[in-house]
C-alpha cells in the first residue's frame, strides 16, 4: 500500500499541474419532456475518440481541440441515442444545446458509456428502471450483492449484508440521499446505523453505488462500499396511488406538482406517503410511518441553479421481539406469539437541504451544499428476556436526540493534457453531529428504570477535503488517481461519571487508483485499488485515547465486462478486502468488541439478457470468503460470526410500449 500511496500521489500531482488551451465544444443536455438538465450522459468526439459525461446540470465541455468539424455521439440509458454535427472554436465558441426524448430501455444502450463510471452501475441503472420498487428497502435491493433482513417491527433500520460482511444496521457501507448522509455515527442502537425510511421510494430518480473503498468522494462507512441516492427535481406529472394488503396493511402516496410561473427557469413538488400495517404477529405491530418531502428548483441566471428540499418523518410501532424455538416447543408461545409484547419504539427526522449549483466561466462546474438535520431515537428491546432479572426481566431503552449540520463542496474542471482529456475533481467538507442524552437503561414494559448502562452528551466532527484526476489516454485506456484526508474529533461528556468530558482526535490520509481499459467495444477490464475506513463510536475513541481507533481498510477488485451482442451483458469481478481492526460498539451492551484484523476475498457475477423486446432477465450471484485473523502473526485464521458466503438475486421483468410492467 506504501507503493499504492507513492504513485497515486505522484499521478495526482502531475495532472493535476497541466493544462491546454485551444477550441471549445461546449453545451448542455436536455430532457425533451420536462426540460430538466439530463446528468451524466455520455458523450464521445469523433475523430478525436473523447468520452465524456455530462454533469449535474447537464453541462458538458470538450476543450483541447482542433478548430473544425466533427460528430458527437451521444447516449443515456432511457433516452434515444444521437448523432449531431458539431464545430470546435477557439475564438468564438458557441453553446450546443441537445435535446434527448426518453424512450423504451434497450439494453446495448448500456455498452455506449463512459469508462470512468462504476462498472457495475452501467447495469444497475437498468434495473432501476425496470424493477418494481415499493419501499425505500426496495431501493437497497437493486444493488447487486447486497441484500437485507428486517427486524423489531419494520421500524428500525435494515440489517445489511454486502461483500462477506454483516454490516448490521450500516456500519460498513455509506448510504446517502441528496448528498445528506444517512448513516449516524455513535449512535445509541449502533455505529453507523442508516434508517433510510424517512425516503418516499416515488420520489427517488435515480442511484449511484460503487464497490470498495476506490471513491474519493466517499469516506466514512465506505469499506465494502457505498450508495448514494437523487430525488426526482421535476416530475413528468402529479399522481395519487393507494395501496392495501393483509393484516390490516396499507398505504397511500401522492406526489403533487406546485404550479409555478415560468416552468422552464423554476419547478416544484410536494410529496406524502401514510403507510399501516399491524403484521402477522398475535400482538399487533400497530405501525405507522408518515412522511412528507418537498423540493424547489429554480435557474437564477443560465450559469446557477438552487435547489431547496426539506423533508418530515415520524414512525411508530410494536415488536414481537425475539421467537425462542424452545418457547414454542414447549407450548408456551405459538410460532407467532412473543415472550415480551412491549418491544417497539419511535423515531422522527427533519431534513432542510440548500444545493447551489454553477457554471463557472472557464467551463468548470461547482457545487455547494449545506445541510441540517434534526433527528430523534427512541427503542425498547429485550433479546435475553430473564436471563440477566429474573424479576423486572432484561428489557433495555435506547434513546437519543441529535443534530447534525454539514457542507460539502465540489468543483469538476475538464481540460487536456496534450491529446489526452483530462478531469479534475477537488472536494471537501466537514460533518457535526451533536447527539443529546445518548442513553442506554434498563425498562419494563417500556417504563423505564433508574438503572442506565451509559449515559452521555457527544459531539463529534469529521473535516475532510480530497482530490481527483481522471486522464482518459484514449478512448480505450483511463487511469484516474485520488487522495483524501479525514480528520474526526470526538468529545463525550459521561452523565455517569459527574459530567466528565473526554477527547480524542484521529486522521487518514486514502489513496485510490483505478485503471479502465477497454480493448473492443465488447469488452471492458477495470482495475480498482484504494484504502478506506470506518470509524468507531465515539464512547470507543475517548475509552482509547484514540489509538486505533480509525483502522484502514485496503481493496482491490479486478473485473471485466463483455457484451454478447445486442442483448446480454456479463460482468466478472475478483476482489480482496483487508481490515486492520473491526471494532464494534455494542449498543445493546453498551461495550466494545475488537474482532482484530480481517480478511475478504470475493467473486461477482452479474448478467443481465433482453430476452425480447419487452422481457428482461437478471442474475447476480456473489461469494465471498471471510476470515479473521488471529494472533499478531495472523498465524491462524477463524471464521467471522454472521459473514454471508454465497448470495444470489434474479428476476425476470416484463415491460411493454404501453408501459405495462411486472417482475418476478
Amino acid at each position: 500500500m506504501q507503493y499504492l500511496s507513492l504513485v497515486t500521489i505522484a499521478f495526482v500531482l502531475l495532472s493535476g499541474t497541466l493544462k491546454a488551451h485551444n477550441a471549445v465544444i461546449s453545451g448542455r443536455v436536455i430532457n425533451t419532456v420536462n426540460s430538466e438538465p439530463v446528468a451524466f450522459a455520455t458523450l464521445q468526439l469523433e475523430p478525436s475518440g473523447f468520452v465524456i459525461t455530462s454533469d449535474a446540470f447537464g453541462n458538458f465541455r470538450f476543450s483541447g481541440l482542433q478548430e473544425g468539424g466533427f460528430q458527437l455521439l451521444v447516449s443515456r440509458v432511457g433516452f434515444e441515442a444521437q448523432t449531431l454535427a458539431v464545430r470546435a472554436d477557439e475564438i468564438h465558441p458557441v453553446l450546443t444545446f441537445i435535446r434527448m426524448r426518453p424512450t423504451d430501455i434497450i439494453l446495448k444502450e448500456v455498452a455506449v458509456t463512459s469508462l470512468k463510471k462504476p462498472e457495475e452501475n452501467r447495469i444497475t441503472a437498468l434495473d432501476f428502471d425496470l424493477r418494481p420498487v415499493k419501499t425505500s428497502q426496495d431501493l437497497l435491493r437493486n444493488v447487486p450483492g447486497l441484500f437485507i433482513a428486517q427486524h423489531a417491527g419494520g421500524g428500525k433500520a435494515e440489517q445489511l449484508f454486502l461483500r462477506g460482511f454483516d454490516i448490521d444496521h450500516g456500519t460498513d457501507v455509506s448510504i446517502s440521499v441528496d448528498g445528506m448522509p444517512v448513516n449516524m455515527v455513535s449512535h445509541a442502537h449502533g455505529q453507523g446505523y442508516a434508517d433510510l425510511h424517512w425516503v418516499i421510494p416515488e420520489t427517488v430518480e435515480s442511484f449511484s453505488f460503487g464497490k470498495g473503498p476506490y471513491y474519493a468522494g466517499i469516506g466514512d462507512f465506505g469499506t465494502a462500499g457505498f450508495v448514494g441516492f437523487k430525488t426526482i427535481d421535476n416530475p413528468a406529472e402529479s399522481m395519487v396511488k393507494v395501496e392495501a394488503g393483509s393484516f390490516n396493511s396499507y398505504r397511500a402516496v401522492s406526489l403533487l406538482k406546485i404550479p409555478l410561473k415560468n416552468p422552464d427557469l423554476q419547478s416544484g413538488y410536494l410529496a406524502g406517503e401514510f403507510q399501516h400495517s399491524d403484521g402477522p404477529f398475535e400482538q399487533p405491530q400497530g405501525f405507522r410511518r408518515y412522511n412528507v418531502f418537498g423540493k424547489v428548483n429554480r435557474w437564477l441566471n443560465p450559469l446557477n441553479r438552487i435547489q431547496l428540499s426539506a423533508s418530515w418523518f415520524q414512525s411508530s410501532w410494536s415488536a414481537s421481539g425475539q421467537v425462542p424455538l424452545r418457547a414454542v416447543q414447549q407450548g408456551l408461545i405459538s410460532r407467532f406469539g412473543s415472550l415480551d409484547p412491549t418491544e417497539g419504539g419511535r423515531t422522527s427526522r427533519m431534513n432542510a437541504n440548500v444545493q447551489l449549483q454553477s457554471s463557472l466561466p472557464n467551463g468548470s462546474y461547482w457545487k455547494n451544499q449545506l445541510f441540517l438535520s434534526n433527528y430523534s431515537f427512541d427503542l425498547f428491546s429485550n433479546f435475553t428476556f430473564f436471563l440477566e432479572d429474573t424479576i423486572n426481566g432484561d428489557q433495555i431503552r435506547q434513546k437519543e436526540n441529535r443534530t447534525i449540520a454539514g457542507y460539502n463542496s465540489v468543483v469538476t474542471h475538464e481540460t487536456h493534457l496534450g491529446s489526452a482529456a483530462l478531469t479534475v475533481q477537488a472536494g471537501g467538507g466537514i460533518r457535526y453531529d451533536m447527539i443529546d442524552d445518548n442513553r442506554l437503561q434498563r425498562a419494563v414494559s417500556r417504563q423505564p428504570l433508574n438503572s442506565f448502562i451509559s449515559r452521555g452528551d457527544i459531539k463529534q466532527l469529521n473535516t475532510f477535503a480530497w482530490v481527483k484526476n481522471d486522464l482518459t489516454v484514449s478512448k480505450e485506456f483511463v487511469i484516474s488517481g485520488a487522495l483524501r484526508y479525514d480528520n474526526i474529533q470526538y468529545q463525550y461528556m459521561d452523565h455517569l461519571d459527574k459530567g466528565t468530558t473526554s477527547t480524542a482526535a484521529v486522521q487518514r490520509i486514502s489513496p485510490k487508483l483505478n485503471i479502465y481499459y477497454q480493448p473492443s467495444p465488447l469488452f471492458r477490464i477495470f482495475l480498482n485499488t484504494g484504502t478506506g475506513f470506518h470509524s468507531n463510536d465515539a464512547r470507543a475513541a475517548v475509552a482509547s485515547g484514540g489509538d486505533n481507533v480509525m483502522p484502514g481498510a485496503y481493496g482491490a477488485d479486478l473485473g471485466t465486462s463483455l457484451f454478447l451482442g445486442d442483448r446480454a451483458i456479463v460482468t466478472f469481478a475478483l476482489w480482496t478486502l483487508h481490515l486492520d481492526q473491526e471494532f464494534v460498539y455494542v449498543g445493546d451492551a453498551g461495550i466494545v468488541e475488537a474482532s482484530g484484523a480481517t480478511v475478504r476475498h470475493g467473486l461477482d457475477v452479474a448478467v443481465r439478457w433482453q430476452l425480447l423486446p419487452w422481457l428482461y432477465f437478471d442474475q447476480d450471484i456473489n461469494y465471498s470468503y471471510a476470515r479473521s485473523k488471529v494472533g499478531e502473526t495472523g498465524a491462524g485464521q477463524a471464521y467471522i460470526p454472521l459473514a454471508p458466503s454465497i448470495t444470489s438475486i434474479g428476476g425476470l421483468t416484463v415491460r411493454t410500449k404501453k408501459k405495462w410492467s411486472g417482475a418476478f
